[in-house]
């Protein structure tokens, strides 16, 4: 069975380079946070596990600069490849 998260990534509160990369059930529940330091030579680190290597937030980061998303409330299913719009004031 593929896993149901989605993820929204915004600027964060610690510093100009970083950003927050939330993770929430499909049913938005939050399930936790990551950050995503980029550095001035466009390196990035990310506080997860894996994230002295590639891992996916570091994709997903890309996957949403690219699409110009960061921060517009849009999430983001790694496993299944799928943008979810963001959700409307009284849905939350």
């Amino acid at each position: 069975m593929a896993k149901q998260d989605i993820y929204t990534i915004k600027q964060s509160a610690l510093g100009p380079n970083i950003y927050d990369v939330m993770k929430m059930s499909k049913d938005y529940e939050p399930g936790g946070i990551y950050h995503i330091a980029v550095a001035p030579n466009k390196t990035m680190s990310c506080t997860c596990y894996a994230g002295h290597k590639f891992c996916r937030h570091k994709k997903m980061f890309l996957e949403f600069r690219n699409a110009d998303r960061i921060g517009s409330g849009w999430s983001y299913s790694f496993d299944s490849n799928k943008w979810f719009p963001p959700l409307a004031a009284e849905e939350v």
